[in-house]
């Protein structure tokens, strides 16, 4: 672990939330990187979300960072079921609500923040500690995130290749529509792929509908905290390094590998990204997202558009796709 120099941090519990499914060497290094970052003068906790996992993952990641506790999901949660599963913890564990607790009486005076994060990033140097510095009750702390070649199965990242900036988004209602912006003063959601805040913003979120399993449940989530009251922040030095190829960006990996893969292999890959656009959960998620907490004023215009930028929009991008195989 590394030192913090933070007198601030005293009293502060930080409770990691980590879902995770079969992939015990790429969970493993992260726990190890992720053991490394968190300063030593925090207290900490690792809560390991295992939806289904068949290999050794929990055994792996307890043999470097005993978790705190072990949370067994279906195999079928995916992100927006952990999220959620997550919700109930803060609810119950964190905030005391159907115990003998409630309402919550923190021990010691302990501050209890929540920090949940993808098992195939890596953090910037002293990422947390500016994350942590940052920190407010009424704002979401989010890490800047930039696409990355290195090996996620290892915590060093001595074989770093940056490839570009992640976009960052904002919902227009008005427009029915995602925007990139280049600034947090503009964002009213974010990617979880790092982020920090209050157990309470997660209770005033509410839970993520199940129409919603997987792609747009963390931009749901954020966007339901933003409605909440709560600013998203991206503090300097708060930066993370997501993998491109298990984050499966892999066409931006190595263009010369990608060009040596079989063609049928890249359209099975493409298959395979939850956001595809043959996926059923893509339409209906973009579908639930939209009409019922996308704040966008009904009419008939607005409906026509929704209904052709989640089905026939899709289909000419998956066209569009295919066509770059």
């Amino acid at each position: 672990m590394i030192t913090s120099s933070r007198s601030s941090f005293s009293g502060l519990r930080l409770n990691i939330f980590l879902p995770v499914h079969n992939r015990s060497q790429i969970t493993t290094a992260f726990v190890s990187h992720l053991l490394a970052m968190v300063p030593k003068d925090v207290v900490s906790r690792l809560w390991l979300l295992d939806d289904g996992c068949t290999d050794n993952t929990v055994v792996s990641v307890s043999s470097v960072w005993a978790p705190h506790r072990v949370i067994r999901l279906g195999g079928n949660a995916y992100w927006g079921g952990a999220l959620n599963c997550i919700r109930r913890l803060v609810k119950r564990e964190l905030l005391g609500y159907g115990t003998m607790n409630y309402p919550s009486k923190e021990d010691s005076g302990t501050r209890e923040l929540v920090m949940v994060c993808n098992d195939d990033i890596r953090f910037c140097s002293d990422a947390i500690i500016a994350g942590l510095s940052s920190y407010h009750p009424q704002h979401i702390i989010v890490a800047a995130h930039k696409l990355a070649q290195f090996n996620p199965k290892t915590a060093s990242i001595a074989d770093l290749t940056i490839i570009s900036d992640m976009p960052r988004y904002r919902w227009d209602p008005s427009a029915a529509t995602l925007a990139r912006v280049d600034s947090d003063r503009h964002e009213n959601l974010a990617s979880t792929y790092a982020l920090i805040s209050s157990p309470q913003s997660w209770l005033d979120a509410g839970p993520i509908p199940f129409t919603i399993p997987h792609y747009l449940s963390d931009f749901w989530l954020t966007y339901q905290m933003h409605k909440a009251g709560y600013s998203l922040l991206y503090p300097p030095g708060f930066e993370c390094l997501v993998n491109a190829k298990s984050t499966n960006n892999t066409s931006n990996i190595n263009p010369t590998a990608y060009e040596r893969t079989p063609r049928f292999q890249r359209l099975l890959n493409h298959y395979s990204m939850q956001a595809n656009p043959l996926n059923p959960g893509y339409p209906l998620a973009w579908l639930t997202f939209k009409f019922f907490h996308g704040d966008i004023k009904p009419s008939l215009a607005t409906i026509i558009h929704v209904f052709f930028d989640c089905f026939l929009g899709s289909i000419i991008r998956f066209i569009k796709h295919i066509s770059s195989f």
